[in-house]
């Protein structure tokens, strides 16, 4: 196959749906406004594919409540307000880039994965200042490059996928093999087209890079979020792979996750193979109760 070029795959952009008005409108509300549940609500029940999947979602969530959930203010309640914008900017996505094969699933409960432990991270972390809803959605869209290489030639990605991995260089090797471009560049884009604010789009385009061009200016806050998707991504991959992993002793649990989580993201990352082993287990059920509500387990 004929690799693609970028500007290829620019064009091929143009035919991207754009973001829901839904997804951009929650993404502009302040979690600490007084009204900022009832805005939720208001903004929820303007599409009703996004209210169902919520109620959906707050039914699969762990600890079920004894009667279902079948109202969209109980789900909100359930799921947590700040919770909201995420989950609904996930559907959105997802609309747009839909699973079907198990490579693609795979990459999109990737997604979530990072998603949900970048948040985590950001409500943890003592070193930076972070928000919790812009670090979610950085991992949510980091991997978005690779959603359009999946669109544009998704038998070679799939076959690409079926062959075991042990690391992102070895995908990222792949991806400029078959298509003479990498994802992370591919992502940055994308973000620009859905109107992405540029601190994430920044996020993305550089997730993979430990020692930025001098000629790029990134401001520090920027800097730490790329810190975390670094993270979230060696801690999700890591999982994915040896799941018993969860069940192991802890220490033998922290030991392993120093070697393979911590030096990814430099000498001071977000958190200590201590904390991030406290809070696996906690970070992976929440994961699998969001790709089970997204129907993509």
């Amino acid at each position: 196959m004929e690799k693609l070029s970028l500007a290829q795959l620019d064009k091929r952009m143009d035919e991207l749906p754009m973001l829901s008005t839904v997804v951009a409108s929650l993404l502009a509300l302040n979690p600490d406004d007084d009204n900022y549940f009832e805005n939720v609500m208001t903004l929820s029940q303007q599409d009703p594919g996004f209210a169902l999947q919520i109620i959906k979602l707050s039914n699969s969530a762990s600890g079920l409540p004894v009667a279902p959930i079948v109202s969209l203010r109980e789900a909100v309640v359930r799921i947590g307000t700040r919770n909201i914008a995420s989950l609904i900017t996930s559907l959105a996505v997802i609309r747009v880039f839909s699973p079907k094969t198990e490579a693609e699933k795979n990459l999109w409960a990737h997604a979530i994965r990072v998603a949900v432990t970048a948040r985590v991270i950001a409500c943890t972390t003592s070193l930076f200042s972070l928000n919790p809803d812009q670090a979610y959605l950085c991992g949510l869209l980091h991997d978005i490059g690779r959603f359009m290489l999946f669109r544009e030639a998704k038998e070679l990605m799939n076959e690409a996928y079926s062959v075991n991995w042990q690391a992102p260089q070895q995908l990222m090797t792949m991806e400029e093999d078959l298509y003479g471009v990498n994802h992370f560049e591919l992502g940055g884009r994308i973000c620009h087209k859905w109107g992405i604010p540029k601190m994430i789009g920044q996020v993305v385009e550089y997730h993979h890079n430990h020692d930025l061009p001098k000629e790029i200016t990134i401001q520090p806050k920027t800097l730490h979020l790329i810190k975390t998707i670094q993270q979230a991504d060696q801690f999700s991959i890591f999982l994915t792979l040896n799941p018993k992993q969860l069940e192991q002793d802890p220490e033998k649990f922290t030991s392993d996750l120093e070697e393979t989580c911590m030096q990814v993201c430099g000498p001071t990352p977000p958190v200590n193979a201590e904390e991030l082993q406290a809070l696996a287990n906690p970070i992976w059920l929440e994961c699998e109760g969001i790709i089970k509500g997204m129907g993509i387990d």
